[in-house]
């Protein structure tokens, strides 16, 4: 039997056919993956894993924070700050629509739509792909972080002389708010004696709360009461606590109280002709001495007659000492005496007196009556 060949012609055609089949294989392949690599070398995808890798270094990486506006943080506390404020949110990047600069986009950044950052990019190299195409590199041209105003503020009421340190920090004459006073039981006593003044700072265009510490005229830390309202801190302190009296010092005090009230009620010898026998408890121009010779002079007659007095319940308390020139404290007792009449009558005193060091000893610089 005769071999039927097959024609050149067809196995020529086969041949050029399976060689521009695999030849438009090649140019799919080489197309799409030159497509694929234009496509990552979009600047979204640059900002999207620059984006995921702020996770565990922080956006202070990237978004470097300026200097602090006050001496009490640091740049590094104010990138802490912006570090925690995005902790544990979902960051998302957005073209600013603003941006018509292809070679330089522009990208915002959210995290839990709270704005962080602004991202600018440029081309840090390109080269052509596909004779028709841009391959491009990108890197950070800038970056700037979108931060909160700083709204801590902290405001200190301590005595003058005593130290305040904030962030360790210690408060000067540029913090003071000129609030400055005395306390309210001592405005008599500045004729006197110096008396300690109250004074007040105030810090402010902080981004955290404050550590703040207090330490008195010794050096020693002062425990401080403190209250916290929409991100002011203000800060008082016990600067005068009450403390115990020595023994010889309460006697005195409580036999001047009672020596004053015998004055004034006839009982202390001597004084219907003048105020010398309580002269010793007061300074000499004591304002306390012209009342007591006023009434001696035009009411004391009135005062009914009476036998001898009698003290109960006496008791003096709440001590504070200002300086050592200075101090106050609470003197109580019930004055028992009998009329001619055989009525008795009881009267109560209550009374804060502020004693200061003057003449040469304690004297009387101001008495307050404390109502029940």
């Amino acid at each position: 039997m005769k071999k039927k060949r097959v024609p050149v012609f067809l196995i020529g055609y086969l041949c050029f056919l399976s060689a521009c089949i695999a030849f438009w294989i090649f140019v799919i392949g080489y197309v799409h993956k030159c497509l694929n690599r234009y496509e990552a070398a979009q600047p979204e995808y640059f900002v999207e894993e620059l984006t995921s890798g702020l996770a565990g270094v922080g956006l202070s990486s990237i978004f470097r924070v300026g200097e602090a506006p006050t001496r009490f943080e640091s740049a590094e506390d104010i990138a802490s700050y912006y570090d925690k404020s995005v902790g544990g949110k979902t960051l998302v990047w957005r073209q600013d629509k603003a941006s018509y600069d292809v070679s330089a986009p522009v990208y915002r950044l959210y995290a839990d739509e709270a704005p962080v950052g602004v991202l600018t990019l440029r081309e840090a190299s390109s080269r052509p792909l596909m004779f028709i195409l841009t391959l491009c590199e990108w890197e950070v041209a800038s970056a700037e972080p979108l931060i909160a105003a700083p709204a801590e503020s902290v405001t200190v009421t301590v005595p003058e002389g005593w130290t305040v340190l904030v962030n360790g920090e210690a408060l000067g004459k540029d913090e003071l708010t000129g609030n400055a006073g005395i306390p309210e039981e001592l405005r008599y006593a500045g004729e006197y004696v110096e008396v300690p003044r109250i004074v007040e700072y105030h810090v402010e265009g902080l981004y955290e709360k404050p550590v703040t510490e207090v330490r008195d005229a010794s050096g020693a830390i002062v425990e401080y009461n403190e209250t916290c309202e929409e991100g002011h801190t203000q800060i008082t302190v016990d600067a005068f606590p009450v403390s115990g009296m020595d023994p010889k010092l309460e006697a005195q005090v409580l036999e001047n109280a009672e020596r004053y009230t015998n004055f004034f009620s006839r009982d202390l010898p001597g004084c219907r002709n003048s105020v010398a026998p309580i002269a010793d408890m007061f300074p000499k121009d004591s304002y306390y001495l012209e009342l007591a010779d006023n009434y001696r002079r035009e009411d004391m007659w009135m005062y009914s007659a009476h036998s001898a007095p009698t003290f109960e319940n006496e008791k003096v308390s709440n001590y504070i000492k200002y300086s050592d020139q200075l101090f106050s404290c609470e003197i109580y007792f019930d004055k028992r005496i009998v009329l001619n009449t055989k009525t008795v009558r009881i009267d109560t005193t209550h009374t804060r007196c502020v004693y200061g060091y003057v003449e040469g000893g304690w004297r009387i610089l101001d008495m307050q009556t404390i109502l029940v």
